[in-house]
């Protein structure tokens, strides 16, 4: 009587874990059709029937990343705050935005800072643009890749926006907003700039304390935060991307960069020396041949540093201007290259930037800066740089890049 007691017992416990294993498995069926089915709840940004609804409940910032946080009311109280995979994969704006202001409010000095420029140009045959519109278009690429967004003609039509055709291009950043306009008879564009008043905060200064590594100790540190960045200086980039003469990009220009450096080898030897740096000579006047016609035959004046002139050639180098500041892209030798392409194809440069000095102990940094090129071609490029410095017995690596600017707010939101 107790072995069969024993052997119920341990039935009924059987038949409970099972059961307890079933609902189990029922709920996460249940998670898991429910987590599908708030899945199909969050904004397409590329499919503009599913945000009409949601957007329209949102202010101007807030629907510029609306794909980024949830939506519908029982999915926000389960995810309440952003989707971070989004972020990281990462999330991108949608090129057009679904909201202008009137002319009127636009006009409305009490909320936006009107200020506009006109760019002269010198005919279309003293450029490598095909047309007006293309070069318009350049313009408004350039503003996109600094998180500028496209207004559509339906949404100006739903303002009250008079349009003129493709001649004509209107973009918004919601506190800032910027129109394109070319004019056939002055042969001139237009750019009108409006940038909100609410656009201006005061910075907010955070103080904390940071360990520190080296001093085994805790260190007060101070960062300050802004809520918009400083107004770009479009007038200038405006200028590189039209005058062919104008292509030094100074401090502050948002553009891409690549950071490249050449590795020196350990020296068993003076000879071993010397042939490195014959191999660099061959490298430079590569290089050399590279720039602009009217530029390739002269020298690019780069300073060598040996192991029996470094004490002459550092005494010199301490006697630079002080304005120049070590360490930066100021101290680098620039010059455009005209890169690879077919005749179809729209034409496209990089900047390179490259050391003034040349030490033979040091890591020689060689530095790409792009705005009108796709990265295709950038890469293209390097490519055969490396194939080069590979070929002379060079050792040509890419590195991350470590900025040192005055501004380091590149991202105008």
């Amino acid at each position: 009587s107790h072995e069969t007691a024993t052997g119920t017992l341990k039935l009924s416990n059987s038949s409970k874990a099972q059961r307890h294993r079933n609902d189990r498995n029922k709920g996460r069926r249940r998670s898991s059709r429910q987590t599908t089915k708030n899945r199909k709840n969050v904004v397409n940004p590329f499919r503009q029937r599913d945000e009409d609804d949601e957007l329209e409940k949102k202010s101007h910032n807030r629907r510029r990343w609306s794909h980024v946080f949830p939506t519908g009311q029982l999915e926000f109280k389960r995810h309440a705050g952003p989707l971070w995979k989004s972020l990281c994969q990462p999330a991108i704006l949608p090129l057009t935005i679904d909201y202008f202001p009137s002319p009127q409010t636009l006009e409305n000095e009490e909320e936006y800072l009107f200020s506009p420029y006109q760019l002269t140009l010198q005919g279309m045959e003293n450029t490598h643009y095909s047309s007006h519109i293309e070069l318009l278009m350049e313009m408004v690429r350039q503003r996109i890749t600094q998180d500028f967004q496209v207004v559509p003609p339906s949404v100006l039509s739903a303002s009250n926006t008079h349009i003129y055709g493709d001649t004509q291009h209107f973009l918004s950043m919601g506190h800032r907003i910027q129109v394109l306009t070319y004019d056939a008879q002055s042969d001139t564009i237009d750019v009108k700039i409006y940038n909100a008043i609410t656009g201006e905060h005061s910075p907010i200064t955070y103080h904390y304390l940071m360990y520190s590594s080296s001093r085994k100790e805790y260190v007060g540190t101070v960062q300050t935060f802004e809520k918009y960045s400083k107004i770009y200086r479009w007038n200038q980039m405006d200028q590189i991307i039209i005058e062919d003469n104008e292509k030094t990009f100074t401090e502050g220009t948002r553009c891409r960069r690549l950071h490249y450096g050449l590795i020196p080898p350990k020296f068993a030897s003076f000879e071993a020396e010397k042939l490195y740096i014959d191999k660099f000579k061959r490298f430079l006047d590569y290089l050399g041949k590279l720039r602009e016609k009217d530029e390739a035959n002269s020298e690019l004046g780069i300073q060598i540093v040996t192991s029996e002139n470094r004490d002459e050639k550092t005494s010199l180098n301490n006697n630079l201007s002080p304005t120049v500041r070590k360490g930066t892209t100021e101290e680098m030798k620039r010059f455009t290259i005209k890169l690879r392409t077919r005749k179809k194809d729209l034409y496209a440069w990089v900047e390179l930037g490259i050391d003034s000095i040349f030490d033979v102990c040091r890591t020689y940094r060689i530095m790409f800066f792009w705005l009108i090129a796709s990265t295709k071609q950038v890469e293209a490029q390097v490519q055969l740089i490396q194939r080069r410095c590979a070929q002379y017995g060079l050792e040509m690596i890419s590195f991350p890049h470590a900025c040192v600017s005055r501004d380091l707010l590149l991202n105008p939101n």
